[in-house]
Formats: C-alpha cells, sequence, structure tokens
C-alpha cells in the first residue's frame, strides 16, 4: 500500500523538465527562503488527497508571536483560495506549511502561494508577505492509477 502514496514533487521536476516546463525558482525576501514547494497526492486514503506544502527557512529573525498565513491557489477556478496557518515557534529556522485539501487539480499547471508575515497572532500588522510559485506535473497514468480528480475549464 505505500507505493500508493506518491510525493509528487519528486515527479513534477523529472516529468515537467521532459516535457520542457521549467519549474519555478525558490524565491528569497527579507524575511524567508522557500526550500520547496510542491503538490502532494496522498493515495493512502480514498479519494486520494490533494494538497500543497512548502518549506520555508526563516533568513531574518521573527517576533515571539508572529503568524505566517499562506493562501494558496485553489485548482478550482470557482473556488476561494485555500488558506493555511503557522505559528513559528521561537528560535524555528525551517519549516513546512500544507494546505487543507483541494478537490481537483490541473496536471501542467502552476499555483501560487502567498504567505503573508504577521507581528502577532491577531495578524493586525503584517511584516512582510513572500510569494512562491508552485508547478505540477505528473504521467497521466499515475494520476489514472491514483484516481486523482482534474478540474474542469
Amino acid at each position: 500500500m505505500a507505493a500508493r502514496s506518491i510525493i509528487v514533487l519528486a515527479f513534477a521536476v523529472a516529468y515537467g523538465a521532459a516535457l520542457g516546463q521549467g519549474m519555478p525558482p525558490n524565491t528569497e525576501t527579507e524575511y524567508l527562503r522557500t526550500l520547496g514547494s510542491g503538490v502532494m497526492l496522498d493515495g493512502k486514503v480514498t479519494p486520494t488527497k490533494i494538497f500543497y506544502a512548502i518549506t520555508l527557512e526563516v533568513r531574518k529573525p521573527l517576533p515571539g508571536n508572529a503568524v505566517a498565513a499562506v493562501r494558496f491557489e485553489n485548482p478550482d477556478r470557482n473556488a476561494a483560495p485555500v488558506e493555511a496557518i503557522y505559528e513559528p515557534k521561537p528560535g524555528e529556522t525551517k519549516f513546512v506549511v500544507f494546505s487543507p485539501g483541494v478537490v481537483c487539480i490541473v496536471n501542467g499547471r502552476y499555483y501560487r502561494a502567498v504567505v503573508t508575515l504577521f507581528r502577532d497572532r491577531a495578524r493586525s500588522a503584517i511584516l512582510s508577505t513572500h510569494e512562491q510559485i508552485i508547478a505540477f506535473s505528473a504521467p497521466r497514468p499515475t494520476l489514472e492509477n491514483l484516481h486523482v480528480r482534474e478540474c474542469g475549464p
């Protein structure tokens, strides 16, 4: 059963390159650097769970109560972006944020993630923003094997 659980980020790098789809570079801003990002497929559950992941490195110390709100573009054009909140621990130098699940995906497409760093939990003062483009491209047989739902037009 473990073979049905796939992290598509590795597929996206090799498969996207083979199709001539360039991988977006990791971005760097005053407070954050993207170390990696991708679309994840979890085939251990039915239907296959589709979600985003972004790994961020802290480049400049954050205030003690800082909060990162990450808005991921929803592949379903008729749905609102999905948001995840992460509260970095004091002294934490890197962290991973996972999105809630999305119901479908479009193969061979780029998606946008925007991280807004807030000074505190009240989220009243923005410290900075950080944008990362995430690519998704996987072989059609893999998507069919995992019963991954593709979004319509």
